[in-house]
């Protein structure tokens, strides 16, 4: 592959491939690829979790058995990568925490909140989106944030 891209200039050579020849070539020096573990909470350790946030926090409710969450759950894998430090990343599997999925109001899943660091929804998304969708609705929060602390809000 790297002989390939080789033979292209770098305006060439798409942004995807130059990801994959990233990680190839850490892979190859046996640098490990940087993946973010994200915390499945429950009912016991919602409040805490979301209490002890320093910036946005993104809360995917999912279930085991549907399709569409597990179809998701890549794409939030790439957000917690992505945002690292910038925004906490939390999955709640709703067939383990009844009472946090009837005091949300969560009637369908995959839904994702974006929550303050109080802990208040600023947003809400029902069902699956792509990941752009999801990036561009955290930096809009973000960059509202910011506006915010610049503002002594």
């Amino acid at each position: 592959l790297s002989m390939f891209v080789a033979d292209f200039a770098p305006a060439q050579v798409g942004n995807r491939l130059r990801t994959i020849l990233a990680q190839s070539k850490a892979q190859a020096v046996g640098a490990p690829v940087k993946t973010v573990k994200i915390r499945v909470l429950d009912d016991k350790d919602y409040a805490e979790a979301i209490k002890g946030a320093k910036t946005l926090v993104l809360v995917d409710f999912y279930a085991d058995w549907c399709g569409p969450c597990r179809k998701l759950s890549p794409t939030i894998q790439k957000l917690a990568d992505q945002y690292d430090g910038k925004v906490v990343i939390f999955k709640v599997n709703v067939d383990k925490a009844p009472s946090l999925v009837r005091n949300l109001a969560i009637d369908s899943i995959p839904t994702v909140l974006i929550l303050n660091q109080t802990g208040e929804v600023l947003e809400r998304l029902v069902g699956p989106f792509d990941l752009d969708t999801y990036k561009g609705r955290l930096d809009q929060h973000l960059k509202e944030q910011e506006a915010k602390k610049k503002t002594g809000q």
